[in-house]
């Protein structure tokens, strides 16, 4: 619920995998794929409970965070938060942010 009294429910997206391919390849030519699921872990990405949200590529994946924190409202989106993902080159956590808007 936000300060104006709109309640956000996320529940149905909890219940869901999403995916999403960067077009963009990294300086080797590698292209990574993003799962991710609201407020719930997403299938193949638990190496950790509570990873909510993965980067695969191949037969690897890395966490990019758990869901640490309640979603906050923010200029009428909803956005979750993830922290304490897996290490990225060897001193980095890894972390995401995932922002809702209704259209």
């Amino acid at each position: 619920t936000d300060g104006r009294g709109y309640k956000y429910d996320l529940t149905a997206l909890s219940k869901k995998d999403f995916t999403a391919t960067n077009p963009n390849t990294d300086a080797n030519g590698v292209e990574y794929t993003y799962k991710m699921r609201a407020c719930a872990a997403a299938t193949g990405c638990v190496k950790e409970e509570g990873s909510a949200d993965c980067q695969l590529q191949g037969s690897g994946h890395w966490s990019l965070g758990r869901f640490v924190s309640k979603p906050t409202v923010e200029g009428g989106s909803v956005r979750i938060h993830y922290q304490h993902g897996d290490v990225c080159h060897g001193k980095y956590e890894r972390s995401s942010s995932i922002e809702f808007f209704c259209d």
